[in-house]
C-alpha cells in the first residue's frame, strides 16, 4: 500500500496524461533543438506498431499500400507550431517496434514557437491560439546564455477543463465493484501496453546549470512516458480512485516510486548553456 502523498500524486498526473491516451499502438516523441542564436529546430517521430501498420494495409485498397503520413498535413500543420517555422522535412522510419516517420520542422527565433501538451500534436485550429497547455521559450543572449521553457503545469485543476472530466471518470471508477474495476485496469493495460510519449528539449552547447528534474548532458526531458512499465505498476493503478491535490513535495516522492515515468512538475526550467 503507498503512502497517501503518494497516491494524491498520482491522481493528478493522471489528470495531465489523460489527454495523451489517443491510441495505444505508438511511440511518440517531440525534441526541440535550441541553438545559442535562438534558431533551432523541431523533430516530431512518430512510430506504429507492427501490427497496426499490418491492419493499416490490410484495410487499405487492393493493390495500394497504406501512406504512414501525409506530407501536405504535415506541411499544413506548420502554423500550429508559431511565428517563423518552416516545414524542413520527412523521412520514413522503421524500428523493430513499427514503422512510422520523423518530421522535422526549422524555426528562427524559439521566443515565437509553442509546442502542444500533447506530444506529436500542434495546435491548429483556430480555439488553440493561445498559449495555454503550450510549451513556450523565452531566450536571453549572453554568455552564459539563458532558456526559460514554459511547461504547462496548472496550479489551478480546476480551471482544466479536460481534468475535471477525468475527476469524473476516476470517481466513476471508484464506485465500481473491484470485479469491475480490475477488468476496467486490465482493458487499460492491453490497450496501452505499448504506448510511449516523450518530449525533450536539447541545446546546443554545455548546460551549466539548470534547475530541470531531468537533465541529462544537453537534454532536459519534460515528459516521458513507457506506459508498458507504468500500467503494471500497483501504485499507478491504486491512484486511479483518488482525486486529492498534491504538493509539489508529493509529486517528487511519487515519481521515485513510478518506474517507466519522467516528468517536469516546474512550470518554469531555467537552462543557461
Amino acid at each position: 500500500m503507498i503512502a497517501a502523498a503518494s497516491r494524491k500524486a498520482l491522481s493528478i498526473l493522471l489528470l495531465i496524461i489523460a489527454p495523451l491516451l489517443i491510441a495505444g499502438c505508438l511511440e511518440i516523441e517531440t525534441v526541440v533543438h535550441v541553438n545559442r542564436d535562438g534558431s533551432g529546430t523541431i523533430t516530431e517521430r512518430l512510430v506504429m506498431s507492427k501490427e497496426f501498420v499490418e491492419t493499416m494495409q490490410e484495410m487499405a485498397p487492393e493493390g495500394t499500400l497504406a501512406d504512414l503520413y501525409n506530407e501536405q498535413e504535415l506541411r499544413d500543420a506548420t502554423r500550429g507550431y508559431g511565428n517563423g517555422v518552416t516545414y524542413v522535412s520527412a523521412v520514413n522510419v522503421e524500428t523493430e517496434f513499427g514503422k512510422g516517420y520523423e518530421a522535422t520542422y526549422a524555426f528562427t527565433d524559439v521566443n515565437n514557437i509553442r509546442v502542444g501538451k500533447k506530444p506529436g500534436r500542434k495546435a491548429n485550429d483556430e480555439t488553440e491560439t493561445g498559449t495555454g497547455g503550450f510549451t513556450t521559450f523565452s531566450m536571453y543572449p549572453g554568455n552564459p546564455t539563458q532558456l526559460l521553457i514554459h511547461w504547462p503545469v496548472s496550479e489551478n485543476r480546476s480551471e482544466n477543463t479536460e481534468a475535471d472530466e477525468t475527476v469524473a471518470k476516476d470517481r466513476a471508477i471508484s464506485e465500481q465493484t473491484p470485479e469491475q474495476r480490475e477488468a476496467a485496469m486490465a482493458m487499460m493495460q492491453a490497450t496501452f501496453k505499448e504506448m510511449r510519449i516523450s518530449m525533450h528539449v536539447e541545446v546546443a552547447g554545455q548546460i551549466i546549470n539548470s534547475n530541470a528534474t531531468h537533465l541529462r548532458n544537453n537534454r532536459v526531458t519534460l515528459v516521458d512516458i513507457a506506459f508498458a512499465e507504468f500500467l503494471n505498476s500497483a501504485e499507478a493503478m491504486e491512484a486511479m480512485a483518488t482525486d486529492k491535490e498534491p504538493t509539489v513535495a508529493d509529486m517528487k516522492e511519487m515519481l521515485t516510486l513510478i518506474p517507466g515515468l519522467k516528468m517536469e512538475i516546474e512550470p518554469e526550467i531555467n537552462v543557461h548553456f
